[in-house]
């Protein structure tokens, strides 16, 4: 089959790398991905994403699907440990002061590199 003998031949990089003629290249010797590729990444991702965030927050189940989805967003921005790090956030949500989590999500270093970005999931996760 092309795919396995293709797999063989050029082998599996998950980081970018320069191939044999100096082009950066990614994965099976990819030189591009197109939209559709990438969305179907995106999609797997997503998924992992929202498994990791209902393994690790008990609360993240009993939000609405927005708030979720922020929440979601956050964790595949900063990574699990990155999110992590927002404790007076966590908190708030914890016992469903979305205001003040809100407010904690705002005031940070997130906030200051991605500000548009923190406005709008700060927002949702008002309500």
């Amino acid at each position: 089959m092309l795919v396995n003998l293709l797999k063989r031949e050029e082998g599996f990089k998950p980081k970018p790398y320069e191939d044999t003629e100096g082009i950066l290249t990614i994965g099976y010797g990819f030189t591009y991905i197109t939209e559709a590729e990438a969305s179907v990444i995106l999609e797997g991702r997503a998924k992992e994403v929202t498994r990791i965030c209902r393994k690790e927050f008990k609360w993240f189940p009993s939000l609405t699907r927005d708030r979720q989805e922020v929440i979601a967003s956050m964790v595949y921005q900063l990574g699990l440990r990155g999110f992590k790090g927002f404790k007076k956030m966590i908190k708030a949500i914890e016992v469903g002061d979305f205001l003040t989590a809100a407010n904690e999500g705002l005031d940070s270093r997130w906030a200051r590199q991605t500000p548009d970005r923190a406005t709008r999931h700060m927002e949702v996760l008002k309500g």
